[in-house]
């Protein structure tokens, strides 16, 4: 595998969710159906962080990921930790990352990955009670949140609680808006979750030909076949997010 072994092995397994599993919830078949795919949708994109963690630290969150030559270790926090932590405010496909230098050059950072569809569904004040709750748990003040989102829209201001006298509170995040980035400027990246997520991003050519170097890219950079063949799995739930 070219990126290191995949981080997936230390979480927690996930029971699978289907559309079985959530009749008991209130809603039509259609929206129990569309639920499941959600859920299935988002637990794909966190296993694609999961199985590349410095990939996806380099591509959406570039300034404050470890250099390409830096000897670090990425561990995602526990899942069994956040529950018992954050009770009612953890979500289970939030992705938390911490990165440990073994050199010592720069202090441990705490990566709090959020991905969404759009930025309807999106709060800062979640993100910022989330990372809060993280800081706490991890006894750590060095973190970064990043928000992921697959489609295109205006960007969130930073969060700030105050008066007009005194800003008590200020919170800001990374942004990465995928329909908003030029999937021409990362067609032949050596980054395997760029290239996945070629699909989400705005393109001039043909998006045929946008889906075949996503898949192409990731045969290439990935040679462990059993990888490839799960995170093909993600460029199918991409394709549906998409409406392909």
């Amino acid at each position: 595998m070219r990126r290191g072994r995949s981080l997936t092995a230390h979480m927690t397994k996930d029971a699978p969710v289907g559309a079985s599993g959530l009749a008991t919830l209130a809603g039509t078949p259609k929206q129990v159906r569309a639920m499941a795919n959600a859920v299935s949708h988002d637990q794909n994109f966190k296993n694609l962080i999961l199985d590349y963690p410095r990939d996806a630290l380099d591509f959406f969150a570039p300034s404050e990921a470890p250099a390409p030559g830096d000897d670090v270790t990425v561990t995602p926090v526990r899942q069994e930790q956040l529950q018992q932590r954050l009770g009612g405010t953890w979500r289970e496909l939030d992705v938390p990352l911490l990165v440990k230098w073994r050199d010592g050059r720069r202090d441990a950072v705490l990566f709090a990955l959020e991905e969404e569809t759009g930025r309807r569904g999106f709060s800062p004040h979640r993100l910022a009670h989330y990372c809060l709750d993280l800081a706490e748990m991890q006894g750590t003040d060095r973190v970064v949140p990043v928000a992921i989102f697959l489609r295109k829209g205006p960007a969130s201001a930073p969060l700030t609680l105050g008066t007009e006298r005194c800003a008590y509170l200020r919170f800001e995040h990374v942004q990465i808006s995928l329909g908003e980035m030029r999937a021409e400027d990362w067609q032949d990246s050596g980054n395997v979750v760029a290239r996945v997520n070629l699909p989400n991003m705005r393109a001039e050519a043909d998006r045929v030909d946008i889906y075949a170097r996503a898949v192409r890219g990731l045969l290439e950079l990935e040679t462990e076949r059993r990888v490839a063949g799960k995170i093909l799995g993600v460029h199918r739930h991409l394709r549906r997010a998409h409406g392909q």
